[in-house]
């Protein structure tokens, strides 16, 4: 018999097929592809990672954070930056992110968004005190407040016939009368005003027995004090002889720099009280090594300092060896002699026959001086005799100088500007040997010391 095709049948059996791919029987309920499961843990890890949040520091100049740019935080954490101010600065503001600033330290609770934190920087400002005394006034005249690393100017103004014989505090420095310090902490300036023209002491602080008879015992080197000597009673010497009482030593400022009790406002020995200036005329502590002039805190004379002598004239505008005639062309000054322009020819620097200004005499020289600006200063002259008188230090000799402020001190003859009144064609003179005076001919050669007055 003939096989007849049944469409029917045919459904069926495709039916039936794909009825049993779909159920193996199997209870495994595990994908048969490993790929599904690893991306679906993936997602899960993904899912459970913490939200972050970026913090963003900043701060202005004068001082750092410890953490700088963006730093990621976790939602829910706590965050804290230190801030430390550079030297003479303060914390001025810290804020952001919902924080508080203790101290130096800026904390956050809980970072919950995106957010900045910023820090601002002041200058400490000091307060600088000023106290003067005396005939003068300062400007400014009240404390100032003054930021760190500002400058602070206080100009001095001596009322007439006195000059400011100390100007001291804040590490300022002066130049003539102004006074400039660069602040940095609170601080205090002092201005002493003095009259001019007061007398120096004369550097004797001990005492002698010149009433001994036999000379080989005769000094002038005891203790006032070990004898007994004093302002009213004599003393006794070693060998028996008196000490006579009321000696040089127990007057004036020497015995009060001795006994400790005469404030200075620079230094130097028994009463003479120095301040050493630099080329500009700016004061230099006592310790400087190298200086252009001196001020004398007691008369408000400032001095020339002359170099080093090397036994030959000419090396600088201020050697030691140079020496000079006297000669002054002003007929207020000259006692009615001008003196002698060229009389022994190259005994100074620069000199040069042909051309006046170079001549070695006492005029030309202070000219020289004052186009040179020694000190910053153009007023420089010859000084009385009185005046050079005043740097003697009669306690001393061969130099008689307090050779800690004026070295290179020759133990001979300089001139004055002092004319003698009984003979004009001579001129007073000062002995740096032993300190005494004399007068002598004009066209002799002496040497030279200038000095001018502190300003007024």
């Amino acid at each position: 018999m003939k096989a007849t095709y049944s469409p029917l049948l045919a459904m069926l059996f495709v039916v039936g097929a794909l009825t049993g791919c779909g159920d193996s029987g199997s209870k495994d309920k595990t994908p048969a592809d490993p790929g599904s499961y690893s991306e679906n843990s993936e997602n899960e890890q993904a899912s459970e990672q913490p939200t972050t949040y970026a913090v963003t520091l900043a701060a202005t100049d004068g001082g750092v954070l410890s953490l700088t740019g963006t730093q990621t935080v976790e939602e829910g954490t706590g965050f804290s930056v230190s801030i430390t101010p550079d030297t003479g600065y303060r914390i001025e503001s810290a804020s952001g992110c919902g924080g508080l600033l203790t101290d130096n330290t800026f904390t956050v609770d809980a970072i919950t968004a995106d957010c900045a934190i910023h820090a601002t920087f002041a200058r400490l400002e000091y307060i600088v005190s000023i106290n003067a005394s005396g005939n003068g006034t300062v400007t400014p005249d009240t404390a100032q407040t003054v930021l760190h690393g500002d400058n602070l100017t206080l100009t001095v103004a001596p009322d007439s016939g006195y000059y400011a014989s100390a100007i001291t505090g804040c590490e300022g420095t002066r130049t003539g009368n102004d006074y400039i310090t660069n602040i940095t902490a609170d601080c205090t300036i002092d201005v002493i005003f003095n009259e001019q023209g007061q007398l120096n002491d004369t550097g004797i602080t001990l005492c002698g027995n010149y009433d001994a008879e036999d000379e080989a015992q005769w000094s002038s080197t005891f203790n006032c004090t070990d004898t007994g000597a004093t302002h009213t009673a004599d003393g006794i010497d070693a060998d028996g002889n008196l000490i006579p009482s009321g000696q040089d030593a127990h007057y004036g400022r020497d015995p009060q720099a001795a006994n400790g009790q005469l404030a200075k406002t620079g230094a130097g020995d028994a009463g003479f009280d120095f301040t050493k200036l630099d080329a500009s005329g700016n004061d230099l502590p006592e310790s400087a090594t190298e200086w252009s002039c001196v001020r004398d805190n007691v008369t408000g004379l400032i001095w020339e300092v002359k170099t080093p002598s090397d036994g030959n004239v000419g090396d600088s505008l201020h050697d030691a060896d140079d020496r000079y005639n006297w000669y002054d062309t002003d007929s207020s000054t000259n006692g009615g002699s001008v003196g002698y322009a060229d009389d022994d020819g190259a005994i100074c620097y620069g000199y040069d026959n042909a051309n006046s200004t170079t001549h070695c005499n006492t005029e030309a020289f202070v000219d020289r001086v004052n186009a040179a600006g020694l000190c910053g200063a153009n007023d420089w002259r010859m000084p009385k005799k009185e005046e050079l008188r005043s740097i003697v230090h009669y306690g001393r000799a061969n130099p008689g100088i307090e050779i800690g402020y004026f070295p290179n001190t020759i133990s001979t003859w300089y001139w004055s500007g002092s004319p003698n009144a009984r003979r004009n064609s001579h001129s007073w003179i000062m002995n740096f040997y032993t300190g005494g005076d004399g007068n002598f001919s004009r066209d002799a050669d002496f040497r030279v010391r200038v000095v001018r007055s502190a300003h007024n």
